[in-house]
């Protein structure tokens, strides 16, 4: 074999690599997402033109903590005869870690036995997962589990033998609830007669009506913030 020829296949070869290389390649934005933040991962940066790795952990650590342990977003929760479907997307922070669920979680609630009654919850857990919690049926007075370490209180579930209902759904975000409640009873109101309830501006949230002759509620007017689980009770 000639020089010319030699040296003709080792350009080929170069060429076939180079070319291997460039149709491997894949920009950023065409990498697989890591929906779960692993500390371990590494990214690359570049420090006056040397470039070196940096694992994420480290960023991690330097997170004030009032940002960990919170739900950041939850999609809207649906509740469809026994099973409740939680939509996409959905994002929430356990110990500096960042989960992220991009798609629908259905999960079935299964009923009580007859005449009892029972609070389940769903939780957001390490996994990455929505996890349901069932509750101790009771003939009594229903209470929930307690919240399992290291998950985040999504929603509670009022169970029966054919009924399912939802209640104090997760607070989303840097949105908090005043701890002071304010019980307000209310016994002059008569059927038929309009009456206008203001929610207080120290976010007092609980009130109570008494009155046998009430039979509709049309609205609840303030300034007050609404949020997710502020509780009005109907007697």
């Amino acid at each position: 074999m000639s020089f010319e020829s030699i040296v003709t296949q080792q350009l080929t070869d170069i060429t076939n690599v180079i070319n291997g290389i460039n149709n491997n390649a894949k920009k950023t934005e065409d990498l697989p997402i890591q929906n779960t933040l692993i500390g371990d991962s590494k990214i690359r940066i570049s420090t006056n033109g040397v470039s070196e790795s940096l694992e994420l952990q480290k960023i991690l650590d330097i997170i004030p903590s009032d940002l960990q342990n919170k739900i950041n977003k939850l999609g809207r929760i649906l509740l469809v005869t026994n099973t409740i479907t939680i939509e996409a997307s959905s994002e929430w922070v356990i110990n500096n870690i960042i989960y992220i669920i991009n798609s629908n979680t259905d999960i079935v609630i299964p009923y009580t036995t007859p005449t009892y009654t029972r609070i389940d919850i769903i939780v957001a857990n390490e996994l990455g997962q929505f996890e349901l919690i069932q509750g101790i049926e009771t003939t009594g007075i229903e209470t929930p589990p307690f919240i399992p370490q290291n998950t985040l209180l999504v929603i509670e579930v009022i169970v029966s033998e054919n009924t399912i209902s939802t209640r104090n759904q997760a607070i989303v975000g840097n949105i908090y609830i005043s701890k002071k409640e304010k019980l307000i009873t209310d016994n002059t109101v008569l059927s038929g007669t309009d009456q206008f309830i203001t929610l207080e501006s120290d976010e007092s949230g609980f009130y109570t009506f008494t009155n046998p002759g009430l039979q509709s509620i049309a609205g609840i007017i303030g300034n007050s913030t609404i949020y997710a689980g502020k509780e009005i009770t109907i007697q």
